[in-house]
């Protein structure tokens, strides 16, 4: 009952509606970068199926070049917007969360609290699992993928390079369509119960270790003030 009250109010504050939009606030680039991880593999499939090779390979270089230096400047934008923020992540409001309504404070707590989480984990991802079913779908996937190209290459081989290159890119165009549900899928976060409370388990950590940094400065400076105040040797034999 716990986790499940726990993923509910954390699906209701830290969902992808929510998310999305805090982000957008701090950084109004970040709608660029998801169009461009939606759309993307769109156009190189395209590209690929009108024969344009130069032009598709540009299009892939192009496409992990804005996703990695796009998330670089989302992490930065978000450290200068709040400077607590180390390493990136706001978790702030994670905190503040687990503090109002489920009275969860201490690091202690916490390190409790990610314990029980990854129990449910484990036990979520063990009923989840039916027997065989790994092997049923690769046998699925390789059937229709090793049927598809065989019957491709078959026709190139027999010279009937017309008929094998529409099936060539409609392999490609599936291979396209799978990667961009992906990233929709992956921005929506949208698996069930698991995903969320891997999340939850990430944030603890992430919150945990800005403590700690957030705590070590401040302790080396107690600890320099307090030799400034201590006289010194020479001192004390005066």
């Amino acid at each position: 009952m716990f986790i499940y009250q726990l993923v509910k109010e954390y699906k209701k504050r830290f969902g992808f509606k929510n998310i999305l939009l805090r982000n957008v606030k701090m950084n109004k680039w970040i709608l660029f970068y998801l169009l461009t991880s939606v759309c993307f593999p769109i156009i190189i499939s395209i590209l690929f199926y009108f024969d344009l090779i130069i032009w598709m390979v540009l299009s892939i270089v192009v496409y992990f070049i804005i996703l990695y230096f796009g998330g670089e400047q989302h992490k930065k934008k978000m450290i200068k917007l709040k400077p607590t923020n180390t390493l990136g992540y706001d978790v702030q409001p994670f905190r503040k969360m687990l503090s109002e309504i489920f009275s969860i404070t201490s690091d202690e707590q916490l390190l409790r609290l990610d314990e029980i989480i990854k129990r449910e984990i484990s036990a979520v991802e063990y009923n989840r699992k039916y027997p065989l079913s790994d092997i049923i779908r690769q046998l699925f996937v390789a059937l229709l993928i090793t049927g598809l190209l065989s019957y491709a290459f078959f026709e190139i081989r027999d010279g009937n390079t017309e008929k094998a290159t529409p099936l060539l890119a409609a392999y490609i165009l599936v291979i396209g369509f799978t990667i961009t549900l992906s990233g929709f899928l992956k921005q929506i976060r949208e698996f069930g119960s698991s995903s969320y409370l891997n999340d939850i388990s990430f944030l603890i950590h992430l919150s945990l270790l800005e403590v700690s940094i957030q705590t070590n400065p401040k302790q080396e400076l107690e600890e320099d003030n307090y030799h400034l105040v201590l006289p010194s040797r020479k001192d004390k034999h005066k």
